[in-house]
């Protein structure tokens, strides 16, 4: 659900804070490898 906050923030114009959330959620995934978006369990 991390997600609608995200496009929330984008919605509101600031894209900033939806780039940095992305990496703070999401960033970990990337520096492990992965090349899709897990789910979570």
């Amino acid at each position: 659900m991390y997600h609608h906050l995200v496009e929330a923030y984008l919605v509101a114009g600031d894209k900033e804070a939806a780039l940095d959330k992305m990496k703070i959620y999401w960033g970990g995934m990337l520096e492990d490898g992965a090349y899709t978006f897990l789910g979570t369990l």
